[in-house]
């Protein structure tokens, strides 16, 4: 079968929606002015849902309010129209509503509507397999340093978390849990038994301590074995939930995370991403949590394999999000040493789609881990294949999954001992902290692997050399405590370069004096040399090769126009150079033909060493990227996916 064959085979497998009826066109071209104008303010796959559903059927949606509007009249413009609001939200400012098909455009056209999206479904991240997990990212050698992550609450955002699990209990109070706090919004019950068992295993990997393992000779350990834990369950006994259950349980965090201590979130699930990261109802969410000083951790979800073909464009949301640390998932063989490991086949890849920004931010394991199984779960006894026989002291056990979701749990244990080796640091901190000492796969492009695989010692010891008062510094102000740490780890036996860099939007940033000073861009804290002047990219410069040979530099001085960062990827015409990065500003870049770094994306694809970028659904080299405004799936979140072992 040709590449091209199983692009349009896909679409019409995985679609769930279908294309807009061209009876919609011609209700859109027959509206009067203010309503003409409508549509945009309506997701795709939102109109999609629209022209399929029968014209009194309801439509669950979130409506987004626009900036200043009077929420008083927008809710008696949608009374008039009969809408039913069932809540709103605090996280971002916008009503979880019930529309009908004939509705939909009136209900646009109100002045104080930004915009419409459906509440999508959501899935969990995970599929089936055993670890070796604390030496492979050296989170053992930090144990001491980090007292485990003692300090640190992680609230997990997930299926439910058995809180009995013997490798949750608390060493410090005897019958207790760590996991300290529950929120149910599934509201079915069974919250405290994780009925699914996807956020049991989810939360061991983040801080279980290995106890049930030790007991059969095993270790079994999650990354921060002292941390605490917060239960925020919003997805059911199937797996499965909604945007806006997945927002109420943000929310909920935004109101308890001061009372509860939570400095990092775990988002081990994903949606179809249908619109940009900055309408993105999911996107914005995670990204108020990031504002109000939390470390939001997704997966990259479990898309990037379609029959053997690479997908690009194919990271969910909220990993889309900027602000978000995106987690894609690596297979170490079983193996300690790191020189053998690879990116998992069907971890996403970016560039996201539709704002085309390089993702993930950085890989970690999640190819057959064993984790905590939570007694009677759907998965285990839909696939009992996936129990681990090695332990079984009833009713307890452990069970082998694969996925991103499982990545993005190891990325969550790494950042809470990253806090806890340094409490000051800020989200933004900690995410280029987690890159710059992450480990460059050779064998994997940017666009797979993001800035490397994880190595949790580097992270940990470049956190330490930090002022303890990281946060509170001044922009412009030394951020280093003391001598730049030796930028080399020493795992299993073999040194681990780390990658000296860190990806932010489009751009790869390189060089020791990244985090020598504190200083902002826009909204983005970075920590970089002076970059007011040209000179500085004499140590603070393009990585050529991890894009390729023919990578163009780019020039200090557009920086001095507060320029926003790349403005997109392009490739070299025979694909042997992998990808070109460019850079365009805000500006300052009038002419996009002119040199010093200003050139804008003009072609529609470009080729990279290992696949596509993007390109409205054609097929390069060995990968597909999914074109723009195509319905994935039946547009559920997932927890991750579910991607059974090979």
């Amino acid at each position: 079968m040709s590449q091209d064959s199983k692009l349009v085979r896909c679409r019409n497998a995985a679609i769930g929606f279908g294309r807009v009826l061209p009876g919609l066109v011609l209700l859109v071209t027959a509206l009067s002015q203010p309503l003409a104008a409508a549509p945009a303010k309506v997701a795709d796959d939102l109109r999609a849902a629209a022209s399929s559903a029968t014209p009194s059927g309801l439509i669950p949606a979130i409506l987004q309010v626009r900036p200043g509007a009077d929420r008083g009249r927008l809710l008696a413009a949608l009374a008039r129209e009969g809408v039913v609001v069932h809540r709103g939200f605090r996280s971002i400012d916008a009503f979880l509503v019930d529309l009908t098909p004939e509705s939909l455009w009136r209900v646009a056209a109100i002045e104080q509507v930004a915009v419409l999206s459906p509440d999508r479904p959501v899935r969990r991240m995970a599929s089936v397999e055993p670890g070796h997990l604390t030496v492979t990212t050296g989170a053992n050698l930090v144990a001491a340093s980090t007292s485990g992550g003692a300090g640190v609450t992680i609230a997990v955002v997930d299926s439910g978390i058995a809180a009995g699990f013997p490798d949750l209990a608390d060493p410090l109070n005897p019958g207790a849990s760590r996991v300290v706090a529950a929120v149910d919004l599934v509201g079915d019950g069974a919250w405290s038994s994780d009925p699914y068992g996807h956020g049991t295993h989810i939360a061991t990997l983040v801080a279980g301590d290995g106890l049930l393992g030790r007991s059969q000779g095993l270790s079994l350990a999650g990354m921060a074995p002292r941390a605490k834990l917060v239960d925020v369950r919003v997805l059911d006994a199937e797996g499965t939930g909604t945007v806006s259950r997945v927002i109420r349980g943000l929310d909920w965090i935004l109101d308890n995370h001061r009372r509860l201590g939570i400095r990092v979130v775990n988002l081990s699930l994903g949606a179809a991403p249908m619109e940009p990261a900055t309408t993105d109802p999911l996107c914005r969410a995670a990204a108020a949590l990031v504002a109000q000083g939390l470390v939001v951790v997704a997966s990259a979800g479990n898309l990037g394999d379609l029959d053997g073909v690479t997908v690009y464009g194919s990271v969910t949301s909220p990993g889309n999000e900027p602000r978000v640390l995106t987690v894609g998932a690596v297979r170490t063989w079983d193996t300690d040493q790191r020189s053998d490991d690879e990116i998992a086949p069907y971890s996403g890849r970016g560039p996201t789609l539709p704002d085309h920004l390089v993702k993930p931010d950085l890989v970690a394991p999640g190819h057959r881990l064993a984790a905590g199984q939570a007694p009677g779960n759907r998965l285990v006894t839909d696939h009992p294949e996936i129990h681990d026989d090695r332990v079984d002291v009833a009713p307890w056990g452990y069970m082998v999954l694969s996925g991103t979701s499982l990545s993005a749990a190891v990325v969550s244990g790494a950042a809470s001992l990253v806090l806890a080796a340094n409490p000051s640091l800020t989200p933004e901190m900690v995410r280029e902290v987690l890159m710059f000492s992450a480990q460059r796969l050779p064998s994997a492009s940017v666009l797979a692997q993001g800035a490397g695989l994880l190595n949790v010692e580097g992270a940990v010891r470049l956190a330490a050399s930090f002022s303890p008062r990281a946060n509170r510094l001044r922009h412009g102000a030394e951020l280093l405590g003391g001598a730049f740490p030796h930028p080399v780890t020493s795992l299993a036996g073999q040194d681990v370069p780390w990658s000296r860099g860190v990806l932010v939007n489009r751009a790869w940033l390189s060089g020791d004096d990244l985090f020598r000073w504190r200083w902002r861009l826009h909204d983005d804290e970075l920590w970089a040399a002076n970059l007011w002047n040209d000179s500085a990219w004499d140590d603070l410069a393009w990585q050529e090769e991890l894009f390729g040979q023919d990578s163009h530099a780019a020039a200090g001085r557009g920086l001095l126009d507060g320029a926003a960062w790349t403005d997109g990827l392009s490739g070299s015409p025979d694909g042997d150079h992998g990808i070109q990065v460019v850079l365009a500003m805000n500006r300052g870049c009038e002419e996009p033909g002119r040199s010093e770094g200003c050139l804008a994306l003009e072609g529609s694809a470009g080729v990279g060493a290992d696949g596509v970028i993007w390109a409205d659904g054609v097929i390069w080299a060995d990968g597909v990227i999914w074109a723009d405004g195509v319905i994935w799936a039946d547009g559920v979140i997932w927890a991750d996916g579910v991607i059974w072992a090979d």
